[in-house]
């Protein structure tokens, strides 16, 4: 053989195995389908959500959650932890909390069902087979206002994270 054909053989055979399927190949997790016809957006968004607008003055806060009623939303979680509907695990670590650690939580000094005003919500995105644009909730941490000894809002804590039952 010459050295054009050698060189012909040698440039067919690059051009043949770069464009085999590499199994190794990283592929784009916001991509990956799951089911017949799904396409996920999302694999895991994580976001917050005030229930309760602390700052009166906070127009805009205001008239985001006029519609929304923290009270049935926080007791709908906790309840539904009592009830066998979700399951409860700790912030920081996955020890699942029974329902006396629950009522413990509630039983501390500083809590109050009316001061949970945060939930940080853990959703899968995906577009469905018909093409509509659906959340599949993960988990939801309920977060409790903090206050100083002056009374001035420090922040939210974290107590514990609500999981749908499997």
């Amino acid at each position: 053989m010459s050295r054009v054909h050698i060189s012909l053989v040698i440039v067919i055979a690059a051009i043949f195995f770069s464009c085999k399927n590499n199994e190794n190949k990283k592929t784009n997790p916001a991509f990956t389908k799951y089911s017949a016809g799904e396409k996920t957006i999302a694999d895991t968004i994580i976001y917050d959500v005030l229930l309760r607008n602390i700052d009166t003055s906070d127009v805009w806060e205001a008239e985001c959650l006029q519609y929304l009623d923290q009270k049935s939303l926080v007791n709908y979680l906790i309840e539904g932890v009592y009830s066998g509907q979700f399951i409860a695990i700790e912030f920081m670590g996955d020890k699942v909390l029974s329902i006396d650690d629950v009522k413990a939580i509630e039983q501390e000094k500083d809590f109050s069902r009316d001061r949970v005003s945060k939930v940080q919500f853990r959703e899968r995105w995906y577009i469905d087979s018909e093409g509509n644009l659906q959340k599949q909730i993960i988990s939801y941490t309920l977060g409790i206002e903090i206050y100083s000894k002056q009374n001035s809002f420090l922040g939210h804590k974290a107590l514990f994270v609500v999981k749908p039952k499997s």
